[in-house]
This record gives structure tokens, C-alpha cells and sequence, in this order.
């Protein structure tokens, strides 16, 4: 299918109103972060959440720094659709859960090697470039990922246009912007990086892990909006 439908990510879930409410209102995918986080969730706190939702919604667990056979665990026992991996994880672990697990996104913080380190991961379903604090509402530098628009890569076997991505990262590897996002800079945000992905968190947050309904409905409506009327297609 082709689409310039951008993916929408809504992260630090911890309560099911919230993702049911996330879910209702168009996004993608939800996270739940088991790292230590003000939106820390335990797997108790969770599997509830998981029973009372969509099959079509996609759901993440965030890890930091966890043996994979840990993270694997915490994937079959809950039903997660996947893990996005914000530690030190090598392109060996990352390969090996990617096997195991068929949507795997790997974090990096958008700095000035950020390219040579998005390069090391080829087996992840997607690279999330997040800002210097992650959780912290603090962005990530656009114009580091903005600047590698010119040097587009060609659509890869699954029909996805890498030039929504980062020009050096391998293929099949899509490119969610994370960092500081909000319902007054998201829409600026896509048109400058054009992305596959946003994913958010604190931007729509009223206090740390608990969402507030109407900045969410903001927020995607900004993203749907801006994704309707200037980008480019892609396949899905």
C-alpha cells in the first residue's frame, strides 16, 4: 500500500484511559516503559492494559539496557508487538531479537556521529532519533537529520522510499523522529526531516505519565494534518 500517512508513536503509556484514549484518536503505536522512568511500568501494570486493547494497534515495551533474554520474556509473556531499545545494545543483540521479533526500534540520540551509529544497526525495523535527554521534552537537532535529504536512498524491497529516512542508514530501516515534540512544533518538524514516525511522550503529557486528552487529539490531528497536505508517499 502507498501512503504519506506518518506513523504516530505515543509513548509513556501507564494507564488504560490514556491508551485507550491514544488509540481512539488515531495513533499507531503505544509504548510502555520498563526502564527506570517517571513513566516506569511493571509487567502487572501492563498485561491488563494489553487485554482491554485493539489487535491493530501496535504496542512497544522500552527497554534500557536488558538481557535479551530478559526483553524476550517480557514479549511472550505479555503479547508485545515489539521493543524499542534505548541503552547500549549492540547490532548483535538488536540483529538477534529482530529475528525473534518482528518490529525492533532502536533509539540513538541525534548527535554528530549520529549516522555512522544508526549505520551500525542494519537488522532493526526502525531507528528513532531521539534528543540529548531522552523523556526530557528536550528536542533533538532537525537540522543534523534534515541535512541528509539530498543524498535520498531508492525504495527498498518492501517498498519503502528511504528518502523518508536517513540517507545512511541501511535498508530496511525507517526513521521515527522522537525528542521534545509538541503540538506547536510537530507539523514544522515533519516538513524539515519528513520522517516515516513521531513519537512522543512528555509533549502531550499533563503531568509525567499521564496524558492529557485534548493536547493528544491536538497532536495527532497537527501530525495528520501536515502528512495530508505536503509529503511525499510511501509504502507500508
Amino acid at each position: 500500500m502507498v501512503t504519506n500517512r506518518v506513523f504516530v508513536k505515543i509513548c509513556g503509556i501507564t494507564n488504560l484511559d490514556d491508551a485507550q484514549c491514544a488509540t481512539a484518536l488515531g495513533a499507531d503505536a503505544l509504548g510502555f516503559v520498563f526502564a527506570r522512568s517517571a513513566r516506569q511500568v511493571t509487567a502487572e501494570q501492563v498485561r491488563p492494559i494489553l487485554s482491554r486493547l485493539s489487535g491493530e494497534v501496535l504496542t512497544f515495551g522500552v527497554f534500557v539496557d536488558e538481557p535479551v533474554a530478559h526483553v524476550l520474556r517480557q514479549v511472550d509473556s505479555l503479547g508485545l508487538s515489539g521493543v524499542q531499545l534505548h541503552g547500549s545494545e549492540t547490532p548483535d543483540e538488536v540483529a538477534y531479537l529482530r529475528e525473534r521479533i518482528p518490529y525492533v526500534i532502536k533509539a540513538i540520540s541525534v548527535t554528530q556521529d549520529f549516522l555512522e551509529q544508526s549505520a551500525r544497526y542494519q537488522h532493526t525495523w526502525a531507528i528513532l532519533g531521539d534528543g540529548p535527554v531522552p523523556g526530557s521534552g528536550r528536542p533533538a537537532d532537525w537540522s543534523t537529520v534534515a541535512a541528509q535529504r539530498e543524498s535520498a536512498m531508492p525504495a527498498n524491497d518492501e517498498g519503502i522510499s528511504m528518502s523518508r529516512g536517513m540517507s545512511d542508514v541501511p535498508r530496511p530501516a525507517r526513521f521515527i523522529l522522537a525528542g521534545g515534540l509538541r503540538v506547536d512544533n510537530v507539523a514544522k518538524a515533519i516538513r524539515q526531516v519528513q520522517p516515516f514516525g513521531v513519537d512522543v511522550s512528555s509533549g502531550v503529557e499533563r503531568t509525567p505519565g499521564h496524558k492529557d486528552p485534548d493536547r493528544l487529539r491536538a497532536f495527532i490531528s497537527a501530525v495528520r494534518g501536515v502528512a495530508a497536505t505536503s509529503l511525499p508517499s510511501y509504502g507500508q
